[in-house]
């Protein structure tokens, strides 16, 4: 039985969609009987530093107090001592970000040493034959490298759920700096990495940037691994008149005010935002302008946000500015069959390519005039109203987003 270690952030997740990708993974390989699951993540305040848990081997360090202090704040949010704790934490992660520009895209250096000499510690212990780097931060990533420098039988395979050269610059550098600072980490990675996975959303971009590189012809390109049979067993014969729309996500790089300019000409529609609660307030607040009525709903553990989710008539999703960066919670809502509309504001934006192929699937684009995207929206709404899409139409129509493919390739790199 082949040893594999994950070096994810958190497990199980803390507000974390990435490392639901690496769940269904894992679960997915511990399903196969040929692997032995191991993780290294951080320590919250609740959690043991070792346990078995769901067939897998968690391995916790501690992070630091500060961090531990805001996640007990995150639990007490409303408390005066929680709001100043976790101003605190955003501040010390600003004065970070501005001391280490030299270094970007690390601005922890001490905490990615810190995942390093617990990665290569733990080997030493286990003797891994596999390591999983998940791209959410240097530090997760930068852990797997550390063991493959150590031990060159390992093999390691990054994971690109962001794409390190390709995605978000922060606004604070300049672009050049920041995208040159990327690739030279890229660089450093690929320079040891077996293979790696990449978005297939990223992949125009790397062919167009880095087609010059070594290392291309290890990518692969993947989707995120949220398609799943979730098992619906009753689909009623009859819906109330009322549509109940659901948007779950981040809206760190969303702006939801066109979205609710064209659903406040939709009659009959309620209309639930399922995010961080830090942006409740904004949220009521654009909406009202909108003459809009929603609901907002903090994050919350992912069997219960499943079980929202089961409720839904519709699923919202917003288009962001990076054309590299794909919105995963698409792929679980496919898997629930609901018609689906998503907004966007640039041609390439990375969600067109997959619901125009879904067969309920709506793009609205911003550009145009909310009238004429009210017509758009009412009359894919009319047509589609009670409807769901097959999940075996569905997952042949998207191979690359089921955790079994991902099985394969790990398979696959034991093969060669």
């Amino acid at each position: 039985m082949k040893k594999l270690l994950f070096t994810i952030q958190w497990y199980p997740s803390y507000k974390s969609p990435n490392v639901y990708c690496d769940t269904n993974i894992m679960n997915a390989l511990l399903a196969t009987g040929k692997y032995e699951i191991h993780c290294l993540v951080y320590k919250p305040y609740n959690r043991p530093s070792e346990e078995m848990l769901d067939g897998f081997h968690i391995h916790r360090f501690k992070r630091s107090w500060l961090f531990d202090a805001a996640m007990k704040a995150d639990a007490a949010p409303d408390l005066f001592k929680s709001k100043l704790v976790r101003k605190l934490a955003r501040l010390f992660m600003r004065l970070k970000q501005i001391v280490f520009v030299p270094i970007y895209p690390i601005y922890e250096p001490l905490l990615v040493r810190k995942f390093q000499r617990e990665a290569v510690r733990l080997h030493r212990k286990e003797h891994f034959d596999l390591v999983i780097s998940e791209h959410n931060g240097t530090d997760t990533l930068l852990a797997g490298y550390a063991v493959k420098k150590y031990d060159k039988s390992v093999k390691y395979l990054p994971v690109f759920w962001d794409s390190l050269s390709g995605g978000f610059c922060p606004h604070y550098l300049p672009e050049k700096y920041a995208r040159k600072s990327r690739r030279a980490l890229e660089k450093k990675v690929m320079s040891v990495a077996d293979k790696a996975i990449v978005m297939e959303s990223s992949m125009e971009f790397h062919k167009l940037y880095a087609n010059r590189y070594e290392y291309l012809k290890k990518f692969i390109p993947m989707n995120i691994p949220y398609l799943k049979d979730l098992e619906i067993n009753h689909i009623p014969e009859q819906m109330s008149n009322r549509i109940k729309a659901i948007f779950s996500g981040t809206l760190s790089q969303r702006n939801p005010k066109y979205l609710f300019s064209v659903l406040s000409h939709i009659k009959n529609m309620e209309i639930t935002f399922i995010c961080d609660k830090d942006f409740h307030s904004e949220l009521h607040s654009i909406a009202s302008d909108c003459n809009l009525e929603i609901r907002c709903l903090p994050f919350m553990e992912h069997e219960k946000l499943l079980d929202e989710l089961r409720t839904a008539d519709l699923f919202l999703n917003i288009g962001v500015r990076e054309s590299n960066a794909i919105s995963g919670k698409i792929f679980e809502y496919m898997s629930f069959g609901r018609p689906i509309i998503s907004t966007y504001f640039i041609d390439n934006e990375a969600c067109i390519p997959f619901l125009k192929k879904y067969p309920l699937g709506l793009m609205v684009d911003e550009r145009l005039s909310v009238e004429s995207n009210v017509a758009k929206v009412a009359n894919f709404l009319q047509l589609h109203k009670n409807q769901y899409a097959d999940f075996e139409i569905v997952k042949n129509l998207f191979p690359k987003c089921l955790a079994s493919s991902y099985v394969s390739i790990i398979d696959d790199l034991f093969n060669e």
